[in-house]
């Protein structure tokens, strides 16, 4: 056994070895603005992606003095998958109240999430009367987007038109708003063989041959 015992370590380093996330979409930039989000309203910012993502985390330039009373006086974030009124509960992938927001400025949104290959939508509505929150905006925006991801736009609607009960429902329109967010996780395809996989696979095999090679010696 003192043969095999020195390949265990590497093995289970080699198995644990982790994988960096990688940018999905980022607009970010000098942070020279706000679009206010005012009572009953919703901006938001979408792009589309040919690639399945895990451990997906998502941060966004966001602010306001939001309270504790309600459902929040600041309302809320949803990401999703469809918009307007065709959109439905099903279509809602992750969501959070802005009152657990620490302060303005980056904060996180969502985090650990998996996304397939679809279009997503990152909105922000505001169902308070005591309180206006805003999204950071920049006018000469830095932007990065991993292979097969492409910016769709921001959107917004106006002020009072938004479905208060299911605000993913609401009919939007065109923002010309450069939102400030960044969407990072990590690639879900699988990938042709590596140099890592290759070194676990004949650690895989010489760990099948040393039981032989043992009983052999003791002959």
């Amino acid at each position: 056994m003192k043969d095999i015992a020195w390949w265990l370590p590497l093995l289970l380093c080699a198995a644990a070895a982790p994988i960096n996330a990688t940018t999905i979409v980022s607009v970010m930039g000098p942070a020279d603005g706000q679009q206010t989000v005012l009572l009953a309203q919703i901006i938001g910012s979408s792009w589309s992606q040919t690639a399945n993502y895990v451990d997906v985390n998502i941060v966004a330039q966001t602010g306001g003095d939001c309270g504790l009373s309600g459902r929040g006086p600041c309302g809320a974030m949803y990401l999703t998958n469809a918009i307007g009124p065709s959109a439905t509960p099903s279509n809602v992938i992750a969501s959070t109240s802005l009152q657990t927001f620490p302060s303005s400025g980056l904060n996180t949104i969502f985090t650990g999430l998996t996304l397939p290959a679809n279009t997503y939508y990152l909105l922000l509505f505001n169902g308070s009367t005591e309180t206006e929150p805003y999204w950071a905006t920049s006018s000469a925006p830095i932007l990065a987007t991993d292979t097969g991801v492409s910016p769709t736009g921001s959107f917004i609607t106006t002020s009072g038109g938004s479905d208060y009960l299911f605000p993913p429902g609401s009919a939007v329109t065109s923002l010309n708003a450069n939102l400030e967010y960044t969407v990072a996780g990590t690639p879900a395809a699988i990938p042709e063989p590596s140099s890592r996989g290759l070194v676990l696979a004949g650690l895989l095999v010489l760990l099948q041959l040393m039981p032989f090679r043992v009983f052999v010696r003791a002959q």
